[in-house]
């Protein structure tokens, strides 16, 4: 019950908690905090070692995302380690192998070492495939790195494919890029309305109320954003935008409502967001933790820069402004299609090659378009020939590994 609803260990100690559990049951000895805290490391423990045996049983290549969080109360880092893996039943695996503190500063090397431990210690210098990370300069140094650390010829195609970049995070960086560029002052100034009118109750209940007087009524609460993830941003545009009416009310009523959106305002990120919603759900299938296979991907990525490339004709100067300024960010990381999504493509049997060509047909000239279906079918023949030579192995701690 401690673990699950992370409650104090110190519950155990309470009155009110020893009194409903005597109730409950007068024979139940509850046991003091040092005892629960043994309980909980004995089966943090089990639970390690369960999973080292399932990692240990498992026939394929394991990848890895991490990425770092700082605690808001404490201001301290931690680094979160998760394994992905296909089981020897065909179903999509992940868990979370580390979740530790790294002290500050977190620089490349004390990042990288935290890594290299996390790895070293479940034993999976020889089995890993690839690392997601997100997509800055501190991250590709670390990269870098890591990929020396491993034994010659235990990474796929000797690294080539070790560091991924988040397409979660690119599609956040794209979509960042473009509000900042058209409507910057637009969205600040109604974050700062939403932040007002949420700011206390009594401000809630005038809102509320006020909702209530007009005909739109109050059905969904105003919520301010995190400013670094792009699809609250937008959740939050589309509620205020509900609520524009009563904004322009509220200001004349309130003395110390002094800046309400402009009518410009409610304008332009009201057909923005007519746009964002094919970003919106492609976040959600990019974030989705059961069924993010790389196989999905591809035709979602093509589809997003054929939607980016129709905005060009849009009558609005600051609808092509925008496209102008996501096509850019786009054409950094995914102008050259990363090739293990195109042979997860290739093999998904309901689209082979037929998809790559039909695709590649429309985002390219003849010259890049031949280029690029030999990339990527050349790939898949290196892949091919490395798995047939997997009889070739290397014992490691009494394991035999393919290599």
């Amino acid at each position: 019950m401690i673990i699950l609803h992370e409650y104090p260990i110190s519950m155990v100690d309470y009155y009110g908690f020893r009194k409903y559990s005597k109730t409950l049951q007068p024979g139940f000895k509850v046991p003091c905090r040092t005892t629960t805290r043994k309980d909980i490391m004995k089966r943090y423990e089990d639970e390690k070692d369960n999973i080292l045996a399932l990692l240990r049983k498992v026939k394929s290549r394991i990848s890895l995302t991490t990425d770092m969080w700082i605690a808001s109360n404490q201001r301290k880092g931690y680094m979160a380690v998760t394994s992905h893996f296909i089981d020897n039943a065909w179903k999509l695996q992940s868990r979370i192998i580390r979740f530790l503190y790294v002290p500050a500063p977190h620089n490349v090397e004390v990042l990288a070492d935290a890594l290299k431990q996390c790895i070293q210690s479940w034993n999976l210098d020889l089995r890993l495939a690839s690392i997601t990370v997100d997509n800055c300069t501190t991250n590709d140094a670390m990269m870098d790195i890591i990929k020396d650390y491993f034994p010659y010829g235990s990474l796929l195609l000797d690294g080539e494919f070790l560091h991924m970049h988040c397409c979660a995070h690119i599609l956040n960086l794209i979509v960042q890029d473009g509000l900042n560029a058209v409507v910057y002052d637009g969205v600040n100034r109604i974050r700062e309305n939403v932040g007002f009118w949420t700011g206390s109750d009594k401000r809630v209940q005038k809102f509320e109320g006020v909702s209530n007087q007009l005909a739109s009524g109050y059905k969904r609460k105003l919520t301010l954003d995190c400013k670094i993830r792009w699809n609250s941003t937008y959740e939050m545009l589309c509620v205020a935008i509900s609520y524009k009416e009563v904004f322009a009310v509220l200001s004349g009523r309130d003395k110390l409502y002094k800046n309400p959106p402009t009518p410009e305002d409610w304008e332009k990120v009201g057909k923005i967001c007519e746009l964002l919603e094919v970003f919106a759900k492609l976040t959600l299938d990019f974030s989705a933790s059961k069924t993010p296979t790389a196989n999905i991907y591809f035709s979602k990525i093509c589809k997003l820069k054929i939607t980016l490339s129709t905005w060009l004709s849009s009558p609005y100067d600051y609808v092509v402004k925008m496209e102008e300024v996501m096509l850019e960010k786009y054409k950094k990381y995914w102008d050259s299609m990363n090739g293990l999504m195109g042979v997860a493509t290739i093999l998904d049997p309901r689209y082979k090659m037929a998809l790559i060509r039909f695709y590649f047909a429309k985002l390219f000239d003849k010259y890049k378009y031949d280029r690029e279906v030999s990339r990527i079918s050349n790939l898949l023949r290196r892949l091919v020939m490395i798995m047939s030579l997997g009889v070739r192995v290397l014992k490691v701690r009494g394991n035999y590994l393919p290599i």
